[in-house]
């Protein structure tokens, strides 16, 4: 993904918003399968980074590591019990 011209093509606060949206969705969704089976389907989140074919300069976007580091915080913060492991890969 390219971070820097995503970021420059729309605001970090809209990004965040919607990344948080997306999580937001999925609880809402396990929690209605949970109702409809009557069986806890509790959920856990796995980020996997593959950052193989980014260079130096994508992985030192000071603007895109300040917004993964956020996410983290706030999925830390609002989401623990979902949070399973963050993976990078290269």
């Amino acid at each position: 993904m390219d971070m820097e011209g995503l970021l420059q093509s729309v605001p970090k606060k809209d990004f965040m918003r919607f990344q948080m949206w997306i999580t937001e969705k999925i609880n809402r969704e396990m929690l209605a399968e949970s109702l409809v089976t009557g069986k806890n389907n509790s959920w856990k989140l796995t980020f996997i980074a593959d950052m193989e074919h980014l260079s130096m300069r994508q992985l030192a976007y000071k603007p895109a590591m300040e917004m993964r580091l956020e996410q983290v915080k706030i999925y830390e913060a609002h989401y623990l019990e979902c949070l399973r492991r963050i993976v990078k890969c290269h």
